[in-house]
């Protein structure tokens, strides 16, 4: 004890006579790691899949749509719309000019034209961005702000562009994140300095407490963002964290050494001594109580997800971090302000008066089993609380109320009868491809409404909103060949209505340019995929079914992978669905769970 209390005394007094040195060294520190490291915002992964092992069956799922949904990129949708009416053929070249545009512009990757509304008076256009811009981030930011510049300008007045989508809304949620986050650290930071200004009575004092804490965040938010070079992974649920352990941890060290300091300076210590002897007591116990909290943290490297691996590592560092600097900058403060920190309360005599909590611990002492039995009954009484908690879903949380990407999701509603918003995604893959035989899509389509699982169902069969029969698929394919090749024009002489010419292109979203791949978007009557409600819907499945079955709860979704189901249908014919992969979750009741084994054993046997 008395070698721990040496090693402090000897450091306290190391700060107090380069006091100066100290207060440049962190100044430099503070205004270097922001300007030479990278921020903690560009790294942050905000896309939680991120996180899982590239051998996860929701990994490989989502790899079946690849042909519509490009794995590892973020997309956009833009709807453009014609206030007068119906798109004209003089619309549709302003929107393939647009098109060239915005393929120039940096983080696009492809550019394609979508669906044509039933009414005619709105478009899709689909953009793919590139990876740089997974999780947003300020590669997300400036892709989405570059395209959004592009479609300001160069159109006629009387269409109108909105930009919607996953990767427009995750930045609109970022941006709103992100002013939610500062406005928090502020008001935090101003209750914290209220709350001290009571403890202290004084103006210069809870000033001095803060500071540190606060030098210290900005510290370690780029050394935090520099550890993912060395495999740290950093998401956003760490940038909520770290705020708040930060200040409340550099902030409580700091009342141990003020308060220590402040008793010292009442029994008459001069002031750069009180200082060492400030530090020599109290340094030993926020040693031991940050050296507990970093490796509580750090045991957060063996948790399977990987977002909690990430979260400790990066946390223990803003630990490290708070923990250096209240035992060198705070010292160097003191040594330079001394007792003027109290200003303007008067530092008083305080030794042998034991006030109101020495008053409490001497009773405490006194009947020490009392104190424990009390103390045991009240906090495990606050714990039987613990036994309500129900454990909530990653809800990416949905549009920002009047942000650009929340207005081109109404417009997709108000068009298109669908929502931008994380919907489920059903996707089957056949070894034969069905342009040959197009009932397939219909009778894909009538088994899903059936099912009574989804609100909304949109795929090949209602493209844009309108109902298309299978024999009008057929006779297209046989004219146009696969509706990805088809130019955003009608080319001339093809005897085609425009509005079915439209009609064809938009199943392009649905239908692989293959014809093995189908795809269908759908609101599930469970609600959001990354809601508490939808996450408590997952049911184990029954046993056995088939051959090779796994059912793996996801981050934001979850995907039911049954690969190579074969079945024989009333007339005799196999067919043989390769795999079908949903995206999302299962009804709330048990009833709907029943239904969607039952609607898997029949899209088998379809």
């Amino acid at each position: 004890m008395n070698l721990t209390r040496g090693t402090f005394a000897a450091l306290g007094r190391f700060c107090t006579r380069r006091a100066w040195a100290i207060v440049a060294f962190w100044c430099i520190c503070a205004v270097a790691a922001p300007t030479l490291l990278p921020s903690l915002g560009s790294v942050v992964k905000n896309d939680n899949t991120a996180f899982l092992p590239p051998t996860s069956p929701s990994i490989r799922a989502a790899a079946l749509a690849s042909q519509f949904i490009p794995v590892g990129t973020e997309s956009g949708t833009l709807v453009v719309v014609d206030e007068r009416g119906a798109l004209s053929r003089a619309d549709q070249q302003d929107v393939a000019s647009l098109i060239g545009r915005i393929k120039r512009v940096r983080y696009v990757t492809a550019v394609a034209s979508g669906a044509v509304s039933a009414n005619g008076e709105a478009e899709t256009v689909l953009i793919a961005f590139s990876p740089a811009t997974a999780g947003g981030g300020s590669a997300g930011a400036s892709a989405v702000g570059d395209v959004r510049a592009t479609v300001a300008t160069g159109h006629p007045a009387w269409l109108h562009l909105y930009l919607t989508g996953s990767l427009p809304e995750l930045v609109d949620q970022q941006h709103s994140a992100a002013h939610t986050a500062r406005s928090v650290g502020l008001l935090s930071a101003l209750v914290i300095l209220m709350l001290l200004a009571l403890a202290f009575r004084a103006a210069l004092a809870p000033i001095v407490a803060l500071a540190p804490a606060g030098l210290a965040l900005v510290v370690a938010g780029p050394l935090i963002a520099e550890s993912t070079h060395v495999g740290v992974q950093i998401s956003s649920l760490l940038q909520l964290l770290l705020t708040a352990l930060v200040l409340g941890a550099g902030t409580d060290y700091g009342i141990f050494v003020l308060f220590r300091y402040r008793e010292n300076l009442g029994r008459g210590v001069e002031s750069d001594e009180a200082v060492v002897d400030a530090v020599s007591r109290v340094g030993g116990t926020i040693v031991y109580s940050a050296c507990t909290v970093v490796l509580s943290l750090m045991s957060l490297v063996f948790a399977t997800f990987g977002l909690y691996r990430g979260v400790g590592p990066g946390l223990a560092i803003g630990i490290i971090v708070v923990l250096a600097v209240d035992l060198t900058l705070l010292p160097a403060v003191l040594a330079i302000v001394g007792p003027r920190v109290f200003w303007p309360a008067r530092v008083k005599s305080s030794w042998a008066r034991p006030g109101v909590w020495g008053s409490i611990a001497a009773r405490v002492c006194r009947r020490p089993i009392l104190a424990t039995i009390s103390g045991v009954v009240i906090l495990g009484s606050l714990a039987l609380c613990v036994l309500a908690y129900s454990p909530s879903g990653f809800n990416p949380g949905g549009e920002i109320r009047g942000s650009g990407s929340a207005a081109g999701a109404a417009a997709l509603e108000s068009y298109f009868h669908t929502s931008s918003a994380n919907p489920a995604v059903i996707v089957f893959r056949y070894r034969k491809p069905l342009w040959r035989d197009t009932q397939a899509f219909k009778t894909l389509t009538n088994t899903l409404i059936a099912s009574h699982l989804f609100t909304n169902l949109t795929g090949p069969m209602n493209p844009n909103g309108s109902a298309l029969d299978p024999g009008f698929i057929g006779g297209a394919y046989s004219l146009l060949g696969p509706p990805q090749g088809t130019p955003q024009v009608e080319p001339r002489g093809v005897d085609m209505l425009p509005s079915a010419y439209a009609d064809y292109r938009s199943t392009a979203q649905f239908i692989s340019s293959s014809g093995n791949t189908v795809l269908f978007r759908s609101t599930l009557r469970a609600g959001s995929s990354g809601s508490t409600e939808a996450m408590h819907a997952i049911c184990e499945p029954p046993r056995p079914y088939g051959r090779g079955f796994w059912l793996r709860r996801s981050v934001r979704v979850t995907w039911h992978h049954i690969p190579h189901v074969t079945a024989t249908n009333g007339s005799g014919l196999e067919k043989l669905v390769d795999e079908f992969v949903c995206f999302g979750l299962l009804g709330r009741e048990d009833p709907a769970k029943a239904r969607f084994w039952a609607l898997l054993r029949a899209l088998a046997a379809t």
